[in-house]
Order: C-alpha cells, then structure tokens, then sequence
C-alpha cells in the first residue's frame, strides 16, 4: 500500500472535486420551481433533467472505473471536470428543454467518472484500516453539496436569474480542476502491477461482499437522493414554504449530514475498522427517519428534524464506499469503486421519477412520498447485514492476471465485518 506525506492535501483537493460535481448536479433541485417557467414544465416534471443527469451519470459510472484504472485518477478527474464546468455554465443559458435535457445528460456523463478517480486517489494513499476516516472527508462533498446549494441558490438566483447559479457553479468547476492538475500527481505502478481490465468483472462478480455492497447501495442511494432531489420542492409544494425556508431546512439536512461524515468514519477506524454494525444501524434509523418525516407539518418541525436526517441519510456512506475499496484487489479499485456507483444510480435516477409519481397519483401527500423513499434504506438493511456472514478474503482465485502485488495482503485487510 503506497502511502503519501502530502496525502491529506490530496485528499481535501479530491473533496473538492467531488464536491463541484454536486454542485453541478444539485443546482437544479435549487433552482427548479423557479426556472421550471421559462422551460414550460409542469410540476410531476420537475425531475426530468435531475433524472436525465443520473442516466448520463449511470452510464460514465459502469465505465469510467476501467479508464481510471488504465489512465490514472489525476489524468481522469481533470479531463472529466474540464467539459462539466463548460456544459454547467451551458445550461445555465439555455431556454429549451430540448437543449436541457441533452447538456443535463451530457453533465452526467462528464460527471460520472469523478467517484472512481477520487476513490482511487484515496487508496493509493491510505491503507484500509485507515481509509474510512479518509473516505469520510471525501464524502462530505455530498452533503456539502446539499449545504451549498441550500444556502446560495436562492441568494444567486437573486442577482436577476437563475442563470447565475450554474455560471457560478461552473466557473468554480474549471478553477477546481485547474487544483487537481497543479497538486495531484498519479501514484502508478509498474505495467506488471497493473491487472488486465478483463479481470475486473470476472473478480467483482465473484465476491459476494461486493456483490451485497452495490445491491444494498441501491436503496440506500434511493432514500438519499431521492430525499435530496426532492426535500426542498416538496416542502415549498405541499405545505407552502417559501423557497427561502425551505432552502434553510435543507442546509440544515446538509450540515447534519457534513458533520456526521468525518466522524462516523473516523470512530468507526478507531474501533477496528468496524463497518458492517453501524452501517446497518445507520441504515435502519434512515427509514425510520424518512417514514417520520413524512408526518411533519409544520416550519420549525421541519428544521428541528432536518439536521437528524441528515446525519442518517448520508452517515451509511463513508462505512460504504470504504467497503468497496477494501474487499477488491488494489489494482481494482478503479473498477469496483465505479461499476458500485453505477449500480447505485440506478437507485438515485428512478427515485425522483417514483417521487413525482407518487406526488402527483396521490394528490400531494406527504407521508405516501416520504414511505416510497424509505422502501430504499428498508430494503438495504438486510442486504448489508449479510455481509458480516462473509468472512472469506475476496475470491480472486479467477483473476489470473492479477499479481501479488495487488493482492489482499494479510496485514493490510481491514476487519470490516467487526461490529
């Protein structure tokens, strides 16, 4: 395991730009019932264009992982950030939902290889009992995401027009990658180190862990994203907030989920590299919190609640993404970290449909909406607490190509399965 003084710096410089794509991605939820005028929307479309970035962002998961792992995550990350700070700055001119829906997908697109080269980073640099705490810090962009938007949507919008929001963002995407290039520099082994692409899928398939790690990731992802698209416009539609208090409810989401991160991760380190436990936990209190959520009424209700939901929406996902790096060969992490991704979109393009869906068949009800999020986390408790049945290493008996050096060795496997 290759590790680097200056990794911490790395690890903040890959936060950010993780962080950027959020940005991107979320402007719309910010801006949505605003904006959806001068594009002729109706209110159950509202999600067309956050689900049309997702579909983008599906397809560049599954294959991003493999050019990461042949090209390198710097190389990557930059090439990937350049085209989204343009196409977000695109959209943010643009009128016709046609030309909309396409720079949305091609956001997607450019945005999808992030989670891989950023993951990536991180494992080069810190050995697995150690990279939950580091995955912490990374996964803060999610949720800081949410934080941002929540906080300077409404304020930029305010300048004259929505369009601000994403030259904004898009101008701090550019500067973004213009960081990675200047401070990040590729951790390479030699060309014997480096598994053939062709073992990725043979290796992962055969590991129930991370087989168990990406279907549980579906629902998980549904709860959050779903939540996230759709927290702020529900609040404003179904119970007349006003977009700037409903804007403060969701920073209050995001901080609770910002703080919760590190910590989790951290703790979770500290106590030998527990995962599987809390995950579950977590996971569970999720949809608990989703199911209670949806009985809320009231303003200060909501900003009482949002910050605990927070921390449940999004505390899962240090413990997760670290799993994912840690049951695969090194030279996979490329691979795995991606292809997961790509399963957990899945979850995160079809719940704001189902979102919508349900919202409109059901002329607006709360709790129906907040039970079809909570499905996601449900479902995923007993997949993950699987997991802790799998105590064998990774199967890795089928890839051939794969040398000791990228082998799980002894001293270096995290005791993920401890509670």
């Amino acid at each position: 395991m290759r590790t680097d003084r200056r990794r911490w710096v790395v690890a903040v410089v890959a936060t950010l730009a993780y962080l950027v794509s959020f940005l991107d991605r979320l402007g719309w939820s910010g801006v949505a019932t605003t904006a959806a005028h001068d594009f002729g929307l109706s209110v159950a479309a509202l999600g067309v264009f956050t689900s049309l970035f997702f579909v983008g962002y599906l397809v560049s998961s599954l294959l991003g992982g493999f050019v990461v792992d042949r090209f390198g995550a710097r190389r990557t990350l930059v090439a990937a950030l350049v085209p989204l700070g343009v196409l977000t700055v695109g959209f943010g001119l643009v009128r016709s939902v046609a030309a909309g829906a396409v720079i949305q997908l091609l956001m997607g697109l450019a945005a999808g290889v992030d989670f891989a080269a950023c993951m990536r980073l991180l494992a080069e640099r810190f050995e697995r009992v150690r990279r939950a705490s580091a995955t912490g810090v990374l996964m803060m962009a999610s949720s800081g995401g949410v934080l941002v938007v929540g906080l300077v949507a409404v304020p930029l919008t305010g300048l004259g027009s929505w369009t601000w929001v994403f030259v904004v963002f898009g101008i701090v995407t550019l500067l973004v990658a213009v960081a990675v290039l200047v401070v990040v520099s590729d951790v390479r082994g030699s060309e014997s180190e480096r598994p053939a692409w062709r073992a990725a899928v043979p290796t992962l398939v055969r590991s129930p862990r991370w087989l168990l790690l990406a279907l549980g990731g579906f629902g998980a992802l549904w709860g959050t994203w779903g939540t996230t698209t759709w927290i702020q416009n529900l609040m404003v539609l179904g119970h007349g907030l006003s977009p700037s208090r409903a804007g403060l409810v969701v920073s209050a989401f995001g901080l609770g989920a910002v703080v919760a991160k590190p910590i989790i991760g951290a703790v979770c380190d500290r106590l030998g590299a527990a995962r599987v436990v809390p995950m579950v936990v977590i996971l569970a209190l999720f949809t608990a919190g989703l199911l209670g959520f949806g009985f809320l009424t009231t303003p200060g209700a909501f900003l009482a609640a949002a910050p605990l939901l927070g921390v449940v929406a999004f505390g899962y996902s240090p413990l997760m993404n670290s799993m994912v790096t840690e049951v695969v060969p090194d030279g996979l992490v490329g691979a795995a970290a991606g292809l997961a991704n790509g399963v957990w979109q899945v979850g995160s393009v079809l719940a704001p449909l189902a979102v919508g869906a349900v919202f409109a068949a059901s002329g607006g009800s709360f709790p129906a909406v907040f039970a079809t999020l909570a499905a996601g986390p449900l479902v995923a408790v007993p997949l993950c607490w699987l997991l802790a049945r799998q105590d064998d290493p990774a199967d890795v008996s089928g890839a051939a190509s794969l040398t000791s050096a990228v082998m799980l060795a002894e001293g270096d496997v995290s005791p993920w399965a401890r509670p």
